[in-house]
């Protein structure tokens, strides 16, 4: 699909259910050159249902798109392989007139099921602007979940992106989190850049082996969030990631990383950043 502009006119919530461009379990597609305008639901999905002979997607892109005031996830995938999402502009996420959704995410990766796939995903080089959002604190510029093992599930990375919660407002924070990863094995978080936040440039749950390298996070977490939050990441490591605050922003920020019930971590030569580990009995 190439070269569309879809305008939203729904005013009603479906709560992300639907999606404007919906390319199931499609092998080499692409979704390219659109241009996504106010829509009501998810802007872009690969991936359909993996119940039924194990199909998924393989082999997409999607590339050069721009999506405006989209509701919910802007782009997502849900049962694919070898999925690439480069180059893509997201701005002013969720929906404006009337207000609702939030953005949720820039980019989505979420599988439902074990049977869903999620191997080599890759996100790389997208700007996504949370700048006059819908909502304030109501999305994740980069979601990668997928909390599955077995056959189906592997590598994922993000690399070289910009996430941006704010520019000239010195009041709100619209973008909730940066990062925000769950469940993932071997995976890659390297060069991405992300600016203002209302909670964590990088929130983490049930990491391993994961490689968290060369990011530079600027005006970063505040009001009692660090910077990183991981909660049973294990084995994963934390290289060259740089904690600055800009001055003259006014809103409170907190470099730093809050470690809670890690195991095998290895922090080396991350500058500005104090690591406070945690743990308690439920760690066991």
């Amino acid at each position: 699909m190439i070269g569309f502009h879809i305008k939203g006119r729904q005013k009603v919530y479906d709560g992300g259910v639907r999606a404007t461009i919906l390319l199931g379990n499609c092998i080499r597609c692409t979704a390219q050159n659109n241009y996504l305008e106010d829509t009501g639901s998810i802007g872009v999905t690969f991936g359909g249902s993996a119940l039924e002979k194990n199909n998924y997607s393989d082999q997409g892109l999607i590339w050069h798109n721009v999506a405006s005031g989209v509701a919910a996830a802007n782009f997502a995938a849900v049962n694919s392989e070898n999925l690439l999402l480069i180059e893509n502009y997201v701005r002013r996420p969720g929906h404006h007139d009337p207000r609702f959704g939030g953005g949720v995410c820039g980019f989505d990766l979420e599988t439902n099921t074990a049977a869903d796939h999620s191997k080599n995903i890759n996100v790389y080089n997208n700007l996504f602007d949370y700048e006059g959002a819908g909502l304030e604190s109501a999305g994740n510029a980069i979601c990668l979940q997928d909390p599955y093992e077995g056959p189906n599930h592997g590598k994922v990375t993000a690399a070289n992106n910009v996430a941006i919660g704010g520019r000239s407002d010195l009041v709100h924070r619209y973008m909730s989190n940066g990062i925000f990863l769950v469940g993932l094995k071997k995976c890659e978080i390297v060069n991405n850049y992300v600016f203002r936040t209302g909670q964590n440039a990088l929130q983490a749950y049930s990491l391993d082996g994961c490689l968290i390298q060369d990011n530079l996070f600027e005006s970063t977490g505040g009001g009692g969030n660090s910077t990183m939050m991981l909660t049973n990441v294990t084995n994963s490591i934390f290289r060259r990631n740089n904690f600055i605050s800009r001055p003259g922003v006014t809103i409170n920020t907190q470099a730093g990383t809050v470690d809670k019930c890690g195991r095998g971590n290895v922090y080396e030569d991350n500058r500005g950043n104090a690591v406070m580990k945690t743990g308690d009995a439920k760690c066991q």
